[in-house]
This record gives C-alpha cells, sequence and structure tokens, in this order.
C-alpha cells in the first residue's frame, strides 16, 4: 500500500488535497492518505473547516506558528510518530517553510519522493532582478530557519540554499500544477497536471469540509460583482482598490461582494464596507462562491482563485491596471496561465457577460 501524507497550510491547499484525495487517491486497498494541517491553533482558518471527517481520511492538527517552530505541544514527538512508517509521496506547498524542509529531507532521506503542489499563483511568477530586497530577506531567513530546526531538536541536514526560482530547492522531486505549461521551471524537474475541483465529488466533499452553503452569502448569486481581496503592498495600491470597487458597485448596481483577505488590516476593511458592498470575512476559499456564481463578474488583483473556470462568468485581473498606474509590485513577474482571465487596463475593460 502506498503512503501519501499532505502537509497542509492555507484553504487554498486544502482544496487542492481534497480534489486529490477525492479524484486520484480514493482507492483505500491500494493508498494511505494522511493530511497534515499544520498551524497555530487560534488561527481563524482552523475554526472555518468544521467537518475535517469529510474527506475520510487520517487528519491530524499540528500547531506550529507561522515560522514553523513548535508552540510547546510535543511537535518533536508528532513529526517522529509520523516519519516512523516509510512515506511514499509527501506532497507540500510551501517550499521554505522549516517544518516542509526538515520532512522533506527526512522522507528523502528514506527514498521517498517529495512534491511541491500549488500554493496560488506561486508556479506562475519569479522574482525579478530587482528584488534585491527579497534575496535580502531570503538570507536572513536560511539562518533563521537553521536556528527553528534545531530548536526541534530532531535531526536535519543544513537547510537550503536561498534562490528566487519556484522548485528549484533540493528537496523537492517534482512540481504539481494546474497549469504545468506555465510554470517557471528552472530547475527542469518533472512537472504534473493536476485539477481543482473539478469532479463533483471533489466539490461536495469540499463544500462539506468548510459546511458552505452556495447562496448563504451571496443571495442568487446571479448577475453579481464579485471581488476577491488580495493582501496588498502599499497605501497607494488599497487608494487604487477603493477606486475599483467604487466603480463595480455602480457597473452592478449596488451588487458587489468583496471576499476579503484574511490579512486585510481593519481599517482598509472599514473603507471597503464604506462603499456599500457586502464583506464576507469568512475564510471559507473563494473558489467555492465562484464555481456557484451565474453571469457575473469575478474581479481580483491576482488572486488564484480566479484559475478556477465558470464559463458563465468573466474573469479579470487588475495586475496590467495597477502597473499601469505605477503601483504594481514590482519585484514579481507573473504569468497569467489561463486563456479566460483577461487582463483589464481599465475599469471600462470590465464588463458583464451578454445574455443570462
Amino acid at each position: 500500500m502506498e503512503r501519501i501524507v499532505f502537509v497542509i497550510n492555507t484553504e487554498y491547499h486544502l482544496l487542492v488535497a481534497c480534489s486529490l484525495i477525492c479524484d486520484e487517491y480514493h482507492d483505500r486497498s491500494r493508498f494511505a492518505v494522511q493530511v497534515v494541517e499544520a498551524g497555530s491553533a487560534n488561527s481563524p482558518r482552523r475554526r472555518n473547516i468544521v467537518n475535517r471527517s469529510a474527506l475520510g481520511v487520517v487528519y491530524d492538527e499540528w500547531d506550529v506558528d507561522s515560522q514553523g517552530t513548535a508552540d510547546g505541544n510535543g511537535l518533536g514527538d508528532r513529526v517522529n510518530s509520523l516519519l516512523e512508517a516509510p512515506i511514499d509521496t509527501l506532497v507540500i506547498f510551501l517550499e521554505h517553510h522549516p517544518l516542509n524542509i526538515l520532512l522533506a529531507q527526512q522522507v528523502r532521506r528514506k527514498v521517498g519522493t517529495v512534491a511541491l503542489a500549488p500554493d496560488g499563483v506561486r508556479p506562475y511568477y519569479q522574482l525579478n532582478f530587482g528584488a534585491l530586497r527579497q534575496l535580502v530577506i531570503r538570507f536572513k531567513r536560511f539562518f533563521q530557519v537553521r536556528s527553528e530546526l534545531r530548536a526541534l531538536n530532531l535531526p536535519h541536514r543544513f537547510p537550503y540554499l536561498p534562490r528566487n526560482g519556484y522548485g528549484e530547492a533540493a528537496y523537492v522531486d517534482q512540481i504539481w500544477a494546474v497549469h504545468p505549461e506555465h510554470v517557471k521551471n528552472r530547475s527542469g524537474k518533472p512537472v504534473r497536471r493536476i485539477s481543482v475541483l473539478s469532479s463533483a465529488k471533489a466539490w461536495d466533499t469540499a463544500a462539506a469540509l468548510f459546511d458552505f452553503e452556495p447562496g448563504a452569502d451571496t443571495g442568487s448569486a446571479e448577475k453579481v460583482a464579485f471581488y476577491v481581496n488580495n493582501l496588498l503592498y502599499d497605501e497607494q495600491l488599497y487608494d487604487e482598490e477603493i477606486k475599483v470597487l467604487r466603480h463595480l458597485y455602480e457597473v452592478s448596481g449596488g451588487r458587489l461582494f468583496i471576499k476579503l483577505h484574511p490579512q486585510t488590516p481593519a481599517v482598509h476593511r472599514d473603507r471597503m464596507a464604506a462603499t456599500g458592498a457586502t464583506l464576507i470575512e469568512t475564510s471559507i476559499p473563494a473558489e467555492l462562491y465562484i464555481a456557484r456564481l451565474r453571469h457575473s463578474i469575478v474581479v481580483s488583483g491576482w488572486s488564484a482563485s480566479l484559475t478556477i473556470e465558470n464559463p458563465s462568468c468573466h474573469f479579470y485581473w487588475l495586475t496590467e491596471y495597477f502597473r499601469e498606474l505605477g503601483c504594481m509590485y514590482a519585484p514579481i513577474d507573473l504569468v497569467n496561465p489561463t486563456t479566460y482571465i483577461h487582463e483589464a487596463r481599465n475599469l471600462d475593460d470590465i464588463v458583464f457577460p451578454s445574455g443570462g
């Protein structure tokens, strides 16, 4: 029997794991599947995953802070227990998370395979040569991670060299992506195509995980403007986002819904609410809402949630719009991996589907 272990950190990671478990690893006579949810016990994300048993696999919750270190809860013992039996495939989503580094190193020592699954749009962008600040941050993390791994009191190799390229870490064997043809794969490692919420079983299981009821927050979810908020980088971007929201509120006749990023500053949430929009503050993944919209427009700065296809809607990223205004985050070179997400250069480019 093949042992598959997913280590997840966000709701999107759980959606990907859910889809793979439902579509590819559902045969319990062939696969022993385990999900490890690594995160803070106090995180709102923990509270919004209400029915973990819906996956039908072994599901563990590990209390780990944002830097990957233990919260005094016996994390080292949990790691040792996980590694007692050989792991054939370890699936991680955050390439440079200290816990993932440690697990990946141990799995590869026992001839297991480490797969890097998508963390949002991360497979489709890389830091360009102007990202000196990001390189400095990586070097600082190099020494910080080493210290954190030592604190776990577990055997590990020197953690990693700071690299800007996706999937280039030595402990990553394969890259998994929804749109493999657009992966920035400078390492030449095998890239495997996967699907997210492409089957009815995967969608129903994901909805059960989050106790999601279509229309609970968006009403009929037809002919609405649905905006997915990103975590932005400076005040100018926040100011421009408010202008975008006012426009969407107007063109939608007041039927504007905003799916908030969990880390959006409170002061900006208040500004967004002042536009008259309905704020959706739950950590339920935006993909579940988007999949049930009809004849609507879905807009975001560059959220990965828009990569889920819904043929009845129009999708728009605002990367080019922000870039034209001179406030796009310059060090990121992002490739649009789809044919259906339009990159709006001005707000008049955003139009509702005809008919419906």
